[in-house]
């Protein structure tokens, strides 16, 4: 799992508000980018590290709260539990395939050989169309109704990523 990214800008003086604008904005660019290496490398580890980031994100816009009006704190979170649940669909997919990979090299009885082999097939096909959905959602959520709810959050502060994650 990839370090959380530290919150710069930030000092003993910085206002709270402005501190929770740093922080939700270092969260967002530590969740975004993980997103080239997710959709187009189909990379696990980038998938778990973008929904690690995303509830990152989800809790610090939750601890964060009565800093922001409560209206776009209700819509920020709710994209943000849009997309960590079509993760979730993605990474679960990903976390039963390798419980079953393992039953595979536990030398299984022939039966059981083909159970597990339908299985295996039966969750990468949901895989495909779980990160086919996936795929789907993120450019509206990222090129349009998360970065909106977000910069209400932010007041228009953005964070670019420094070499790290999938897009650094």
């Amino acid at each position: 799992m990839a370090k959380p990214w530290k919150v710069r800008g930030l000092a003993p003086t910085t206002a709270f508000r402005v501190a929770a604008r740093f922080i939700v904005a270092t969260k967002y660019a530590e969740m975004a980018s993980y997103r080239r290496a997710t959709l187009e490398e189909h990379d696990e580890d980038a998938l778990h590290d973008m929904r690690i980031g995303c509830k990152r994100l989800r809790e610090a816009v939750a601890l964060l709260r009565d800093v922001f009006p409560p209206k776009k704190v209700r819509k920020a979170r709710a994209a943000l539990d849009e997309l960590n649940d079509a993760m979730g669909r993605v990474r679960d997919c990903d976390v039963f395939t390798e419980w079953l990979e393992s039953l595979q090299a536990s030398e299984p009885s022939e039966a059981e050989a083909a159970m597990i082999g339908g299985l295996v097939e039966s969750t990468q096909r949901e895989r495909t169309e779980s990160l086919a959905a996936l795929a789907e959602m993120l450019p509206g959520l990222f090129d349009g109704g998360l970065p909106q709810a977000l910069d209400a959050l932010t007041g228009g502060i953005t964070v670019r990523p420094k070499g790290r994650g999938g897009d650094g």
